[in-house]
């Protein structure tokens, strides 16, 4: 249960890095050109919840 969890966040986290919904998005806000700028900041952020989401499932799985 707690692999599948985890797999479950894994999935969320690679979806924030998707550049064909962030160039979507861009789009619906009216800001085409800030792609880069907001895959920098996602790869920052979805590393950080892999590192915690590593961390807790380790914990969970053998704690």
């Amino acid at each position: 249960m707690v692999v599948a969890a985890s797999n479950g966040v894994g999935g969320g986290l690679a979806s924030v890095l998707s550049p064909a919904k962030i160039q979507n998005a861009a789009a619906v806000i009216d800001e085409i050109g800030i792609e880069g700028e907001v895959i920098r900041y996602g790869v920052v952020v979805a590393v950080l919840m892999t590192l915690a989401t590593a961390l807790m499932t380790m914990l969970w799985a053998f704690g």
